[in-house]
């Protein structure tokens, strides 16, 4: 399942103050609504036509959301190494959980 994380939540889980479930969505919420997410880069904007040219190939639209988004990059971090299957954010709160600050 391809789930969505909101970054700005992220150091709330690692510190222990929300859940993981509390900073997470699945995209499966957008699909029930009808919406599509696609992960691509976007290449051009045919206004006239309403299509994206992507990365997998062109997409035609009615309304257009275009996100940017956010890349965290836990590997830049000695011991934040990401394992299969894992996330930065899951391997961060590791790290955190193991520490115990001494006061």
């Amino acid at each position: 399942m391809t789930i969505f994380v909101f970054t700005p939540g992220v150091l709330r889980y690692v510190f222990g103050a929300a859940p993981f479930d509390g900073i997470a969505r699945s995209y499966a919420l957008l699909r029930a609504r009808g919406l599509s997410v696609v992960h691509a880069t976007v290449l051009g904007i045919d206004r006239d036509r309403r299509e994206l040219l992507t990365s997998v190939g062109r997409i035609g639209y009615d309304q257009l959301l275009l996100a940017a988004g956010l890349r965290l990059a836990p590997e830049t971090i000695p011991g934040l190494a990401v394992g299969e299957g894992d996330s930065g954010t899951r391997a961060a709160r590791r790290v955190v959980d193991g520490y115990r600050a001494p006061w």
